[in-house]
């Protein structure tokens, strides 16, 4: 079955009368398609209150114009979400925000894609944590060529979230990749972060956040532009927060590899990478780290490594 959107309004709306939250619902097989009227970017091809312990599944959202009638944005769960699972929906040239989770916990992306309109600098959203969630997983699924791929931030001012579970995701081609604005702990497994122009990993400042990346790669940043290559085009940079970093390719970046700017950034570790054909392969400060049995190789410029007086940089080689 196609649906067919025709109006500047959500399309299908899920919300309890009386206030209360909507439970054990399946929404499944069946495709949505954008036409006829521009919409408002804020505008969801599906928009659910309060939904929990639901399921939603095997869709396709898409736009018979795409460059006339895009898709404005994809499945928004506002309010509490919480036990839900998305699984196997693709979304084609997304305008606004693919998937948006409210607060709760227990919420699983699995599978599909996620695809923008390839702007990369538009205000697209892949994947928006708004707030106060916990236990999100975002497994196997494609978030690519989008404003931003990942965004986990305390957008909705009902606090940070918790614990976000990424695995074998394939985040590639965005303005910016992954991006944490928030004190979440951020565990990702077999990383592709690849192709963005700004950053392929991004924490921003005054967070305390605690990312763990292990395996995967982190791999050409600004290939298709890099303007602002003082700046712009890196792989993983941080701004505040703790992260591990454990046995990740960091490579062909235009920018720098590695970029810590803020001496606030302590307690973090570089440990068993490859580090190679980068602008810059490590440009980092802060205090109480441990950089120890990298390899760096092939980089332009050579490694700035400050704040050693506390740290431990140690069995690495040509770091």
């Amino acid at each position: 079955s196609v649906l067919l959107w025709e109006f500047d309004d959500h399309l299908i709306v899920i919300s309890a009368q009386d206030g209360n939250e909507l439970s054990q619902l399946t929404i499944r097989d069946f495709s949505i398609t954008s036409s006829v009227v521009l919409k408002s970017l804020d505008k969801f091809a599906i928009y659910a209150e309060d939904l929990v312990e639901s399921q939603i599944e095997h869709l396709i959202i898409n736009s018979n114009d795409s460059k006339s009638f895009p898709v404005p944005s994809g499945i928004g769960m506002i309010g509490v979400a919480d036990t839900n699972t998305i699984r196997d929906v693709v979304m084609w040239e997304i305008k606004g925000t693919g998937i948006q989770i409210g607060y709760g916990s227990e919420i699983r992306i699995s599978g599909g894609r996620i695809i923008g309109a390839g702007i990369r600098f538009d205000a697209s959203i892949g994947i928006h944590c708004t707030g106060n969630n916990g236990g999100v997983h975002i497994e196997n699924t494609d978030i690519i060529a989008l404003g931003t791929g990942i965004l986990i931030a305390n957008s909705s001012g009902v606090g940070s979230n918790r614990e976000i579970f990424i695995s074998h995701a394939t985040i590639d081609s965005n303005g910016r990749g992954l991006v944490i604005r928030d004190n979440s702990y951020v565990s990702i497994i077999g990383i592709w972060a690849a192709s963005s122009t700004i950053d392929q990993v991004f924490i921003d400042e005054n967070t305390t956040a605690v990312l763990s990346i292990s395996g995967g790669t982190i791999f050409n940043g600004g290939v298709y532009e890099c303007p602002k290559v003082s700046d712009w085009c890196n792989g993983l940079t941080v701004r505040s927060g703790k992260f591990i970093l454990n046995g990740v390719e960091v490579r062909n970046n235009n920018g720098r590899g590695i970029w810590i700017p803020n001496k606030s950034v302590t307690q973090y570790h570089i440990i068993a990478c490859r580090i190679f054909a980068n602008g810059q392969g490590l440009n980092v400060t802060g205090s109480s780290f441990m950089i120890t049995n990298n390899i760096c190789n092939s980089n332009q410029l050579p490694n700035a490594i400050s704040g050693t007086e506390t740290s431990i940089v140690l069995n690495n080689l040509g770091c």
